[in-house]
């Protein structure tokens, strides 16, 4: 299949497209207003979209409710070829409907090879982490993972939810871990370290950043 890309910087711009054959599609939306409107447009758009296997979500910067998260995942088209999914949630507060509604969107991306998950300064808290820990590690051919969790509220039950997330995702050969300015203290560190020791000891290749 001949790649076909195309990224979009407002929702207007992607909706006036109809070109169903793409197959690597970017919305770049940090810079617009999206609600629940929004929300429900962009999902009845996406349904056409049957080809995509590189997708990346930028909602940086959001001042999307809990609820209207939960309906953006709910609703949000699964597309059957997808390998990689790139979703930006930076700024977003990360509360329970949104996290869990996340965590069962993942569950359905059977396919998935690369994931790239920006939660930076989400506030996401360790039960949230935990519904997308869970996810991740049921991803069964998942190979690049990029977690991004700087500055949030991670204490150590946090880190091991994290830790048994690494240790079930055997077929990790890339991992991406930002940790740094949350509450992890020895323990929580000593268990991140047996996580990622299980992937060093399978032979594969992983990184730590927590500074």
């Amino acid at each position: 299949m001949i790649e076909q890309k195309k990224e979009f910087y407002s929702l207007e711009e992607f909706l006036e497209n109809s070109d169903y054959d793409i197959t690597h599609l970017s919305l770049l939306l940090n810079q617009c207003s999206i609600r629940n409107k929004e929300i429900y447009m962009l999902q009845s758009h996406l349904k056409d979209f049957t080809k995509i296997q590189d997708f990346t979500l930028n909602l940086k910067n959001q001042k999307i409710t809990d609820n209207e998260m939960k309906s953006l995942f709910n609703g949000l088209p699964n597309f059957q070829e997808l390998i990689s999914f790139k979703l930006n949630l930076k700024n977003y507060q990360m509360l329970s409907q949104g996290a869990n509604s996340l965590d069962k969107y993942l569950k359905k991306c059977l396919k998935l090879e690369n994931l790239i998950l920006n939660l930076n300064n989400s506030k996401i808290s360790k039960n949230g982490l935990y519904d997308i820990a869970q996810a991740i590690q049921k991803i069964q051919k998942l190979k690049t993972l990029t977690l991004k969790l700087k500055n949030n509220r991670i204490d150590d039950k946090g880190a091991s939810n994290i830790s048994i997330c690494l240790s079930n995702c055997t077929e990790i050969i890339n991992l991406k871990l930002n940790l740094s300015q949350n509450i992890i203290e020895d323990e929580g560190i000593y268990n991140i370290g047996i996580g990622e020791g299980y992937l060093l000891k399978n032979k594969l290749v992983s990184w730590f950043f927590r500074s």
